[in-house]
């Protein structure tokens, strides 16, 4: 059986889905035997640089390490490496792995994943988002940029999830855009919602994308409806005066093996990000939402931004608050009709 260690943003056990557990739930499904890595913050000097082993259909490898702390430091990034490397160099010889496959789900992995020999089925960069832009200050964008470029370096091929992520490929690059996980999404159930009126529901995280004054005119100017907001977030202030209102139901984040209910849930889907030019970061997003909306054949209403460009047949695309609340009638009044072969974009 072929060994896969895909190295992940998040942990197995997060409430939050991201690409690197689909990518090991896909790998498993396959065959291959997989093993799920994920860092452990610790200050405890008796861990760091050991690890433990959760075994299941995907293994869980937790590494003790230090937390990153927004890339204040490079010594600690240095640290991270010698201590992950230790581990993964320690759990290759004591299981016996003489040859695998490594797939890093962000820049974070490269320096000691890439100085693990037995890494000799070849070492694969999975770029879903622009993480340089997501640093908040100088030295982290250029600690960030520099295990980039060493992922890419060290990588037999790169892949991405959006057109302009392929520029940092190196001429490496393969475009594996998002999917749904249709063996979970078969199964959803769907919530009854007390309300008289449509659902009208975001899924997703409700940060600094978010356009929050779109969204309260939403449910201002829908007041028969329920909005049905579900997602970690960041603005305290801006979801608390959204949650004033009472035809908006907050539910904070899902657990990830329940979110396919919620999607299934919706009468309307929405994504209200803001403006690239207000978000440049939006350029580069593939987010697996518009596809998972789409799998249940409701309408969806958006903002312009890349991705959905090329969907505008099939999604509401709106230019302005006007025309987004202008879709919003236009879609309860029509059945979605999903024009995106979703057997072509599944896991």
């Amino acid at each position: 059986m072929n060994d896969i260690f895909v190295f992940s943003m998040l942990p197995w056990a997060s409430k939050l889905l991201h690409r690197s557990h689909m990518l090991s739930k896909y790998f498993a499904k396959n065959g291959m035997n997989v093993y799920h890595v994920e860092k452990v913050n610790s200050f405890n000097p008796l861990k760091l640089g050991r690890y433990e082993l959760d075994r299941g259909q995907v293994s869980v490898l937790k590494i003790y390490g230090l937390p990153y702390f927004k890339g204040v430091s490079k010594w600690v990034f240095r640290a991270n490496d010698r201590f992950i490397n230790s581990a993964l160099k320690a759990f290759l010889e004591n299981e016996n792995i003489l040859k695998a496959s490594a797939v890093l789900s962000t820049p974070h992995w490269s320096f000691s994943a890439g100085r693990v020999e037995n890494f000799k089925n070849g070492i694969f960069y999975d770029i879903s988002d622009d993480y340089i832009a997501f640093a908040g200050n100088a030295k982290w964008k250029r600690l960030l940029s520099e295990y980039e470029k060493h992922a890419v370096e060290i990588s037999v091929k790169v892949f991405a999830t959006a057109l302009p992520l392929l520029g940092k490929t190196g001429g490496k690059g393969i475009l594996i855009e998002n999917g749904v996980d249709l063996d979970s999404f078969e199964t959803a159930e769907k919530i009854e919602f007390e309300t008289e009126g449509k659902v009208i529901g975001f899924i997703g995280g409700l940060y600094s994308w978010i356009d929050y004054e779109l969204v309260l005119k939403v449910a201002k100017a829908n007041k028969g409806d329920l909005i049905v907001l579900v997602g970690p977030t960041d603005s305290k202030d801006e979801m608390d005066r959204l949650s004033s209102l009472e035809n908006v139901l907050y539910l904070g984040p899902v657990d990830k093996n329940e979110i396919q209910d919620y999607y299934a849930s919706f009468d309307i889907g929405i994504i209200p990000f803001l403006p690239e030019s207000e978000y440049p970061r939006l350029k580069t997003v593939n987010s697996n939402k518009v596809y998972q909306y789409l799998y249940f054949g409701y309408p969806v209403v958006s903002t312009r931004f890349k991705q959905v460009e090329k969907l505008r047949d099939t999604i509401l695309v709106s230019d302005s608050h006007e025309q987004f609340l202008a879709n919003i009638e236009v879609a309860k009044k029509e059945a979605g009709e999903c024009g995106v072969d979703l057997e072509s974009i599944s896991w």
